[in-house]
């Protein structure tokens, strides 16, 4: 008994000194506890080694399966008999023609995250949408041009199927991959989305910001030198600095609305704002909100930030509907 008084009493003192630490960072005791854990996360895999990229090479050519306590839990389906294209349809609603396309992240080699599933889903119940989520091939199996290939082609059967209205959506890489679907869209006269949102967005895989290695420190989740590794490897024939790859370089005049949301400890921030600069000089209809103290990714994770940019995100859609 006095063992797990102890225990107690230590534990109580630590998240006091959380939420301490919390409130001097200007996060949420969540954000907080958060931040502590993910050095522990991989969001993308570490590349050092011909050891590590072997074993990449070897898990990004096998066929990905949603883990069944996933499936069952978010009410996963395949879309139209697609085994790499999911789709979440509303508890409420047996079926609906409006539909958000989300473009899940990873540094365009790791699959999705059981975040990723959580905010797909909550996302389909709040909004009434379908929510139906490619999952694209990887690197270093799969290049820049297999991978956005199978996005097009995804995006396509699903407007030209049964979507009246199409929300395009996208974290990390998925947002890179979002903005470049967009662009690609404009070139050849396709159907747009009526908006779009990317969180935490890639859109540069050059990773030439020297802004970024000034945010390195304070980013928990993604390190620089071993992000561009993954982004060149991605890239293989194509220039880093090419649209497909690295959308900031492209051509934005002209699209739907975009909401970008970001945090200012994230490494891929600067860049963010870069884009809403060249936003604001072109005037391409961009609205980026910065929260502070926040880290890469982190509107996908439990966290009371998450909560706010979610809602921030649906409100946009409603408003561009």
């Amino acid at each position: 008994m006095k063992a797990i008084k102890l225990l107690a009493s230590g534990l109580i003192l630590s998240l006091s000194l959380e939420e301490l630490i919390a409130k001097r960072m200007h996060r949420s005791l969540s954000g907080q506890l958060v931040n502590q854990i993910l050095p522990a996360v991989r969001a993308v895999p570490s590349i050092d080694t011909t050891v590590e990229y072997e074993q990449a090479a070897r898990k990004s050519m096998n066929q990905y399966r949603v883990p069944r306590i996933i499936k069952h839990r978010y009410r996963i389906h395949q879309y139209r008999g697609h085994e790499d294209i999911l789709e979440v349809i509303p508890r409420q609603i047996e079926f609906s023609h409006r539909v958000v396309f989300y473009i899940h992240g990873g540094g365009y080699w790791g699959q999705p995250f059981p975040q990723h599933y959580q905010i797909v889903a909550n996302l389909a119940n709040q909004l009434g949408r379908r929510v139906i989520m490619p999952i694209y091939p990887k690197a270093p199996a799969y290049d820049a041009n297999d991978a956005f290939t199978m996005v097009l082609k995804s995006y396509q059967m699903v407007v030209n199927s049964d979507a009246n209205d199409i929300v395009l959506m996208g974290d990390s890489a998925g947002g890179g991959l979002v903005l470049s679907l967009m662009q690609h869209l404009k070139r050849n006269q396709g159907i747009q989305p009526s908006c779009a949102v990317l969180l935490s967005p890639w859109l540069d895989i050059s990773n030439t910001n020297p802004q970024m290695r000034l945010i390195q420190p304070k980013d928990p989740v993604l390190d620089l030198d071993n992000l561009t590794r993954l982004g060149a490897i991605y890239a293989n024939r194509l220039s880093v600095k090419d649209p497909l790859v690295s959308p900031l370089y492209g051509d934005s005049s002209s699209l739907p609305p975009i909401l970008v949301i970001t945090g200012t400890d994230d490494i891929l921030y600067p860049d963010a704002m870069k884009f809403q600069q060249l936003a604001v000089r072109k005037r391409w209809d961009v609205t980026t909100t910065v929260y502070r103290a926040m880290n890469h990714d982190f509107a996908i994770f439990p966290i009371t930030e998450a909560q706010k940019a979610l809602n921030e995100t649906i409100e946009f859609i409603k408003n561009n509907d």
